[in-house]
């Protein structure tokens, strides 16, 4: 008789979480591998793939990994009887669908350069124009909201916000202390980018500049609210004198968000859901983990 792994070929991590385990069985005794054979762009210490001795396929990401839109896993089980010959060796490929970073959004109180000056992000209000870095007003889409209380944060405190301390990132940039979420990404410019990545601008989410002084995730477990910008497009806008990046309405949105707002996005956006849309590629290119990290080192010499 052949040996056969029997089980799903395509799985998912769920949004909001940050692993996926899934039972695979064969019709003999066998010894597991498991092998990935497509990063879809990650890097190797974003996430862990292993398999139980009982068939139990694990796929986890690493805390604070910044997963783009629509990214993948492909691995490649194996299963072997140890005997020589044909029936005794089995492969299955699956494919894993990640979920998209948690959605960047500023924490109240933040002030957000608009066409009347800097305001703070909870007065704000549909139709209100925002000033992004280029100078251009463009008119707000739609604003989400969102509390955690203390209990949400201490049962998951990777949803603490980040404080990107005055001065930070250049002289009197931010102006004042900033803080968003851990995913969102703050424009990098200048020299150092070109010399590192080639462009003169790039992303980097807040918590891949962490370096517990001037940029520190908090670490109370006090209540936090924050608040989502969306415009017409994915644009930079400026928060406390910094750029940063408003709602890109990826896939990261539709896991993140609940099917109330998720439905009003379809319906304010339905150029976001078809074929060749804007919302598919960010602002800027965003930096991995590794390499936000290292702008950062630079940064600080």
């Amino acid at each position: 008789m052949s040996l056969v792994i029997s089980g799903p070929t395509s799985i998912s991590i769920p949004g909001g979480s940050t692993s996926v385990m899934q039972q695979y069985t064969t019709t003999k005794a066998v010894t597991w591998s498991v092998t990935v054979t497509g990063s879809g762009g990650l890097d190797p210490s974003d996430y862990t793939v292993s398999i139980s001795p009982s068939g139990v396929l694990t796929v986890e990401l690493t805390e604070g990994a910044d997963i783009p839109p629509n990214t993948q896993l492909s691995v490649l089980i194996g299963a072997t009887t140890g005997n020589p010959g044909n029936g005794n060796n089995a492969f299955l490929s699956v494919t894993v669908d990640l979920p998209a970073g948690t959605v960047p959004c500023f924490v109240k109180g933040t002030l957000i350069e608009t066409e009347k000056g800097p305001r703070p992000v909870e007065e704000l209000s549909v139709g209100d124009r925002v000033r992004v870095s280029s100078g251009e007003l463009l008119p707000i889409q739609w604003i989400g909201k969102k509390t955690l209380s203390a209990e949400a944060l201490q049962q998951d405190p990777r949803l603490r916000p980040v404080c990107i301390k005055k001065g930070a990132i250049a002289d009197a940039l931010p102006d004042r202390d900033l803080y968003v979420s851990p995913q969102h990404r703050i424009v990098l410019e200048g020299w150092r980018a070109e010399l590192l990545f080639g462009e003169p601008r790039v992303f980097a989410a807040a918590i891949h500049l962490v370096n517990d002084n001037t940029i520190r995730q908090v670490s109370s477990n006090e209540a936090v609210t924050y608040f989502h910008i969306a415009c017409n497009r994915h644009a930079i806008l400026m928060s406390h004198g910094l750029p940063t990046e408003s709602l890109f309405l990826g896939d990261m949105a539709l896991l993140s968000f609940g099917r109330g707002d998720v439905e009003e996005l379809r319906v304010l956006f339905p150029e976001r859901f078809s074929r060749g849309s804007a919302w598919k590629q960010t602002r800027v290119r965003c930096l991995k983990r590794p390499e936000a990290k290292l702008l950062r080192e630079m940064l600080e010499h």
